[in-house]
């Protein structure tokens, strides 16, 4: 029976040590502009830990650079519900995706939601500042929050 325990204990390592590897083959991808490389990487890493927010969320990301709005915006909802802590990048890429369709309400929601979760995100920040500014409203927070982002 320990045996077992250290079978499966090693299988679990091994697991995640090859989803580290496939997020991590993702980002050098991502970095170096090869979305496509990327997007496979991340759809491996998801495929390989389905309850994993952050493969979702990087999956995301991708298809968002990759002109694919509405697919991105699927697995950033889905990031969002899977994480089992405040997340707060899934909200903030949601944010980003609706206010780029014009979907300001739903940007100001998810905008909200992810600067509440991580008020120091400096992404966050500038994105909810151009919602703010988009919807003509709170624009002395629209302000501060873009000083804030910039001072980070």
């Amino acid at each position: 029976m320990k045996r077992l325990g250290v079978l499966f204990l090693l299988i679990s390592l091994s697991a995640c040590f090859n989803l580290i590897n496939y997020v991590g083959k993702g980002y050098e991808a991502y970095q170096k502009g090869d979305l496509e490389t990327a997007e496979q990487y991340f759809r491996t890493a998801v495929k390989k830990k389905p309850r994993d927010p952050i493969g979702y969320n990087n999956l995301a990301v991708v298809l968002m650079d990759l002109d694919r709005p509405d697919e991105a915006i699927q697995h950033l909802k889905f990031a969002a519900v899977l994480s089992k802590t405040p997340y707060a990048s899934p909200h903030i890429n949601l944010a980003r995706a609706y206010y780029e369709q014009g979907k300001l309400d739903l940007a100001k929601e998810h905008g909200e939601k992810g600067t509440a979760i991580d008020a120091s995100n400096p992404i966050g920040l500038l994105v909810l500042a151009n919602i703010y500014c988009a919807r003509n409203e709170k624009l002395a927070n629209a302000r501060d929050f873009a000083q804030r982002a910039l001072d980070k």
